[in-house]
């Protein structure tokens, strides 16, 4: 891999990341084929979520509700 960079010619090149593609796939414990559908809500008071393909606690950290909106 730390030649491939260096490598000029396209089919050199192509052959090299076809090897090291190869290993890869050898080396993989698990392979994922699939994610379940879902849709994933927030409660309108809640500031600073952002969810995305990674999943909905991401940025969980950053999450807050305004003081105004928090029941007590």
């Amino acid at each position: 891999m730390e030649r491939l960079p260096l490598v000029a010619d396209p089919d050199e090149e192509r052959a090299g990341w076809d090897a090291y593609q190869g290993l890869l796939i050898g080396e993989q414990p698990f392979t994922f084929i699939c994610q379940a559908d879902r849709l994933v809500g927030v409660n309108k008071r809640i500031r600073g979520a952002v969810m995305d393909i990674r999943g909905q606690w991401l940025n969980v950290k950053d999450w807050w509700i305004p003081t105004a909106e928090r029941r007590r």
